[in-house]
């Protein structure tokens, strides 16, 4: 979430970068880095087609998807964790 344009984000922006670094550490930081590069495209010509309510209205419509990938990427870690979990007990026992 790094990027050369960080400090002239929108608000929109800012507030999907910011879910974005809810998703688990499991994920690669150069995926949440690509998924905010793509969101900031959409956001951008939303913004430059419709303005301020553009730029609204993709966020929006990408909250549902948005959560659904979180949802996912938080269970695929807690399987992950778990998985580790008991390989240890495993182990130890």
């Amino acid at each position: 979430m790094s990027g050369p344009d960080r400090g002239a984000s929108t608000r929109t922006s800012r507030a999907f970068h910011a879910l974005a670094g809810r998703l688990p550490r499991s994920v690669a930081a150069a995926e949440v880095d690509d998924l905010c590069a793509v969101y900031d495209a959409l956001e951008a010509d939303a913004r430059r087609r419709r303005g301020r309510l553009g730029a609204l209205g993709t966020f929006v419509s990408e909250l549902p998807g948005f959560a659904r990938l979180m949802a996912r990427e938080h269970h695929a870690d807690w399987k992950a964790r778990r998985a580790e979990r008991r390989r240890h007990r495993r182990l130890a026992s």
